[in-house]
């Protein structure tokens, strides 16, 4: 009996160091696996508190929509003690920033606390403390853009800029729109402070950093330290014969079928009962669903959310075999009487193109139905060369007052792309 009593009290203590060197190896492993790593992020948080790491840290974050257009923004600015590091116009240079920063927004939306109503001079000063800024190129509300991090966060109003601030030690949440929101988060200060530092200054500022010269723009207009080496770039129409058969095959028309007709503008046509769709010659695409009729192309429910997911995802299978730099990111929301309307605008190297005719695409829906979609397919392609932009101090005396000062190119139609200063 003493002798089994004695080999249990072995195997018992082989199974806790088991379990010790487990919860050990787990915890040497950098926050970046843990978060990247569903089922590890889960195992740990739940005993964060009891091994000194903050809760937040192991909040897993992942992109849920597959395209990086989703979420990707067209600025990021830190604040460290050393001085203003920005990522503006440069894809590349974006992404690198994002990758663990966003980890770090997903985080604060995620304990985000309740909104409260702030000032523009608040968000000023949140700026001048440490800080990361992230400027998106449509208004969000924090619940849309914390699902697309994979994360949880009550409704608010729409923002086009959400910035992460150190104040009173604690890291707090702003969003700055029509409105100025702003509430505390469960993000360590200090936790998001270290990862500020590994930031060089580089020069950039806001324009209410830059004085006087800067006084009618848009406050919040992220100036580079020199001006931003935008590419040449070319562009073209992609509808083939071929490529219009196989679009409407993959929209679920007939392409041999009798229902469709070519007129003598070059316009394709297929109509259904209850659908027609229609491709341009200048490559335009057209859908129109009949509202009374069973939904060919929906949403999963009505919410913003879903939305704009399914209008993404109806876009990616018209735009898959488009050979192209450029991506389409959400530009606009905005809700009618009976749904809403997403826009997009195509992002060529973290640069907006303009269209001469509106938004590259809008999608509008009738509750979680879509029932017109309009899109201007366009093949876009960088070269080597760069283009000369005005100085920025001159693009400001010009542009009209409370303009938010940013670049653009342009798409007239033609074969290559103008680019500066966004009027």
């Amino acid at each position: 009996m003493r002798r089994r009593l004695i080999e249990l009290g072995k195997d018992i203590i082989i199974a806790l160091l088991t379990l010790a060197i487990l919860v050990l190896l787990l915890l040497a492993l950098p926050v970046k696996t843990l978060t990247g790593t569903p089922w590890l992020a889960a195992a740990v948080k739940p005993f964060a508190g009891l091994f000194g790491i903050n809760e937040a840290e192991l909040t897993y974050v992942a992109t849920a929509v597959p395209a990086p257009s989703a979420a990707l923004p067209l600025a990021i600015s830190v604040q460290n003690v050393a001085g203003r590091c920005s990522a503006v116009y440069d894809e590349a240079a974006l992404e690198l920033m994002y990758e663990p920063l966003g980890a770090l927004l997903a985080q604060a939306l995620d304990t985000a606390g309740t909104f409260e109503t702030t000032s523009l001079q608040c968000v000023y000063d949140a700026l001048r403390a440490p800080s990361a800024a992230f400027s998106y190129s449509s208004e969000l509300s924090a619940g849309v853009l914390a699902a697309w991090l994979n994360v949880a966060c009550a409704e608010s109003a729409p923002a086009r800029w959400f910035i992460l601030s150190v104040q009173d030690e604690a890291v707090q949440l702003y969003l700055v729109g029509d409105t100025v929101q702003v509430c505390d988060t469960a993000l360590a200060a200090q936790t998001f402070t270290a990862a500020l530092e590994s930031y060089t200054p580089d020069g950039s500022r806001f324009a209410f950093e830059a004085g006087d010269g800067f006084a009618r723009v848009d406050a919040l207009s992220l100036l580079p330290s020199q001006l931003p080496g935008i590419h040449a770039a070319a562009a073209e129409n992609p509808c083939d014969a071929r490529f219009t058969t196989n679009l409407a095959a993959e929209l679920g028309f007939n392409p041999y079928g009798d229902t469709n007709y070519t007129d003598a503008k070059g316009t394709t046509t297929w109509s259904e009962t209850d659908c027609t769709l229609r491709v341009a010659a200048n490559g335009e695409v057209t859908i129109r669903a009949a509202s009374d009729a069973p939904a060919r192309f929906a949403a999963e429910a009505d919410t913003a959310l879903a939305q704009i997911e399914a209008a993404r995802a109806l876009l990616a299978r018209i735009t898959q075999d488009v050979t192209s730099e450029a991506q389409l990111y959400l530009s606009g929301y905005e809700t009618t009487e009976d749904g809403a309307v997403c826009s997009f605008d195509y992002v060529l190297g973290g640069v907006v193109i303009e269209q001469s005719t509106g938004p590259a695409a809008s999608v509008s829906f009738a509750g979680s139905a879509i029932t017109d979609l309009r899109v201007q397919l366009r093949s876009y392609a960088r070269s080597t060369d760069t283009l000369s932009l005005l100085p920025a101090a001159q693009a400001a005396a010009i542009i009209p007052a409370g303009t938010a000062l940013t670049v653009s190119y342009a798409d007239t139609a033609a074969e290559t792309l103008l680019a500066g200063w966004r009027a």
